[in-house]
């Protein structure tokens, strides 16, 4: 999914925009290729170290899918963490060097130690763990743009500068775009979050975990759910109203609103696990529609808005 959404991003967003100006992407195919691994390196020795010290509570929640202990020992578990991360942060500083920005390994840094501090802390911490793991789904379309925007940005200046062409244009109007579905990748994992920790009471609260489920109900849980729902849906409409006015997107936005509506139904009736693991599939469902938004946007860019 990281790749996937990387890739569209780039190459299904950035790329057709930029060729409107007769410019094209500025990292290379193989320089891209390594940020993205990157960024699945830090989410995957994410993964690792949240399974290291959730072994108490998924023998709880889900006794079939746990894998340290079983499997695996855990000092092995630790080891894959920390060799995973490594490369990870060295991929990314490697990146950022190459494209002259050594600053942006701190997006990795931080990606890292938010990933490994939200495992030993912010996870059992009142809407700082959901927050944590939303904030880094955002972070994965997001960094797209943080490299090559400021690129496009300084050939753009030094091409104008070359030609002896007064113009302060730039593009920093294709970053729009990657916020608009970080955001959307924000509210849905929020959103999701909170769900599995409806799903995982039993678990969680057997440990001493301060989930908004265990703290104030699952009433309450439902209803923030519901209101991170209701906000994606709002984003949506208002981006068809304001920005992209095409009858296809219309089509696509209204699909989404449908199923964000069936999501908000389906979680107001949850009771047990299975229906909020349920509630949970249909919002990655979702999620994963939102995203394969970007396969179509180039026709869009070049019917509509061009």
């Amino acid at each position: 999914m990281i790749a996937l959404t990387q890739y569209l991003i780039r190459y299904s967003i950035i790329q057709p925009i930029i060729k409107q100006y007769n410019f094209d992407l500025m990292m290379s195919h193989l320089d891209f290729f390594l940020l993205s691994l990157s960024t699945i390196m830090i989410a995957a020795a994410g993964y690792v170290i949240n399974d290291y010290f959730d072994v108490k509570i998924d023998k709880v929640n889900k006794p079939k899918d746990v894998i340290i202990d079983r499997h695996i020992k855990r000092r092995v578990a630790m080891g894959a963490h920390i060799v995973i991360n490594t490369i990870g942060l060295l991929l990314g500083a490697y990146v950022s060097y190459k494209v002259g920005n050594l600053y942006l390994i701190a997006l990795h840094a931080f990606a890292a130690f938010s990933l490994w501090y939200y495992s030993t802390n912010f996870k059992y911490d009142l809407f700082i763990g959901n927050f944590v793991i939303a904030l880094m789904a955002a972070f994965v379309p997001l960094i797209v743009g943080l490299y090559e925007v400021p690129l496009l940005n300084k050939w753009a200046f030094e091409y104008f500068q070359l030609n002896k062409i007064d113009s302060d244009f730039n593009f920093n109007h294709v970053a729009y775009y990657t916020i608009g579905f970080s955001i959307f990748a924000f509210l849905m994992t929020f959103a999701r979050g909170i769900t599995k920790d409806c799903a995982d009471i039993n678990g969680d609260s057997r440990y001493d975990a301060s989930t908004i489920t265990i703290k104030y109900g699952d009433g309450v849980a439902k209803f923030i759910t519901n209101v991170f729902y209701f906000l994606t849906i709002s984003g949506l409409v208002t981006i068809h109203i304001l920005f992209l006015r095409d009858f296809i997107t219309l089509g696509y936005i209204s699909l989404l609103c449908l199923l964000l509506v069936f999501a908000i139904f389906k979680t107001a009736k949850a009771r047990n696990r299975k229906e909020y693991l349920s509630v949970s599939n249909l919002n990655k469902i979702i999620s994963i529609i939102g995203i394969l938004y970007a396969l179509i946007f180039p026709i869009i860019l070049k019917k509509f808005i061009g």
